[in-house]
């Protein structure tokens, strides 16, 4: 799920950002959400028309679930926790709707279009998606979401998923060398914070603490960051499979 760079919103003729109206409703500026709402419609529209792959998102149920769900995520959202406003409801959206299209899914098995599902990623899921079975269903849509997330992620160290493939290391030795790096620099909280407010890799730190080469280290820069996402997602099954291969001999 893509999230789009909002401009600053004006409210009385000064300039503020999204988070400061977000934090006025919370304080009782009730008035100020149907104009954030109306504000954030095409937001909401991409959400709806990427999920449903049409551009005609108003026309379709799913809308009425996504404006919901942003009022929700105004109510709910944490402006301590250092996560934009922006990102935050695009979550919650996503999570309503697919809660939303699971319960269809369950009365109705003709109500969801499974190709619809299908993500401008490197990763086809719609094949799992497809079986019948409500827990296949839920499950492909989980590991989608969470594709999407993880996607989003890399976007914000300027990387894709095309990019990372193209320059993973071949070597297995090369691959745990990476492994063990992300793995280190998970489990240093300090250091991880650091990684995801900066959106920098610590290479001199991370040098410092496994005794490789900060020149290793760059070599190997994307590969490292995206398995330090992987292992803070919520693929789990991804994330057992690298905690086995790093124990490997």
């Amino acid at each position: 799920m893509t999230v789009k760079n909002f401009p600053t919103l004006i409210h009385d003729d000064l300039p503020i950002t999204v988070e400061d109206r977000v934090l006025l409703i919370q304080q009782g500026d009730e008035s100020m959400r149907s104009d954030l709402i109306n504000d954030s419609q095409p937001f909401i529209r991409s959400i709806v028309g990427r999920m449903l792959h049409t551009s005609t998102a108003q026309q379709h149920d799913e809308y009425s679930i996504a404006l919901s769900a942003f009022s929700d995520a105004i109510n709910k959202y944490d402006s301590g926790s250092g996560v934009p406003f922006f990102k935050f409801a695009g979550i919650v959206i996503n999570r309503k709707l697919i809660d939303w299209l699971r319960s269809q899914k369950k009365h109705n098995e003709n109500t969801v279009n499974f190709s619809s599902f299908e993500q401008d990623t490197e990763s086809n899921f719609v094949g799992s998606i497809e079986d019948t079975g409500a827990c296949s269903f839920t499950t492909g849509l989980e590991i989608e979401e969470e594709l999407l997330l993880l996607r989003d992620r890399l976007i914000g160290f300027g990387l894709n998923f095309a990019k990372v493939t193209k320059k993973f290391p071949k070597k297995r030795a090369s691959r745990k060398m990476c492994v063990s790096l992300a793995n280190l620099l998970v489990n240093n909280e300090p250091l991880y914070r650091g990684f995801e407010i900066k959106k920098k890799l610590p290479m001199a730190e991370l040098s410092r603490l496994s005794r490789t080469s900060i020149k290793t280290i760059e070599r190997n820069r994307s590969s490292i960051i995206l398995l330090s996402l992987l292992l803070t997602s919520d693929l789990e099954v991804i994330k057992h499979n690298l905690a086995v291969f790093l124990k490997e001999e």
